[in-house]
């Protein structure tokens, strides 16, 4: 949209300086090249005279303020997508705090196979990606251990569209 702002000097004592002070609520959802640009002013002397601004007109990004995301309430290992898989499958894992976790892929006889993530990892979500693309075809398991709970998931590995 356009604002326009104008301003009217009515004696010769006022400050040469005039402010505007704005605040802009947006109505929908802000993007990172958002901005606030000034295109123009029409400056003149109380006699007329056109002003030339002395520096350039101020361009400003637009940030609406972030509120922390909320953390999720429980531990939880997200079912894959895809599933069934022919190359890689993506998960989710949420902690409500900080923790030690260790994700992993298992084969039917229990063999770990991959180890995707071991480690301290923030409270909040993350994804995890298992690129499955050198193992050989079937069953497996997701494993989400932390603080000594396990969480599993199946995922299918398939080939040629089977």
């Amino acid at each position: 949209g356009v604002v326009q702002l104008g301003g009217l000097r009515l004696a010769e004592t006022a400050s040469s300086e005039i402010e505007f002070l704005l605040r802009l609520t947006p109505t929908a959802a802000t993007h990172e090249s958002d901005q606030l640009v000034v295109e123009g002013a029409d400056l003149a002397a109380l006699d007329g005279t056109v002003l030339t601004p002395a520096a350039a007109l101020p361009n400003l990004s637009l940030f609406a303020p972030q509120s922390p995301p909320a953390l999720p309430a429980s531990i939880e290992l997200g079912p894959a997508r895809p599933n069934p898989f022919a190359r890689s499958t993506r998960f989710t894992v949420s902690l409500p705090r900080e923790a030690h976790v260790d994700v992993s892929i298992l084969d039917l006889a229990g063999r770990r196979v991959a180890t995707l993530l071991n480690g301290r990892v923030a409270a909040g979500q993350k994804d995890v990606t298992w690129d499955g693309s050198n193992a050989r075809e079937g069953v497996y398991f997701v494993k989400l251990v932390v603080d000594g709970r396990v969480y599993s998931r199946r995922v299918a590995l398939l080939r040629n569209g089977r």
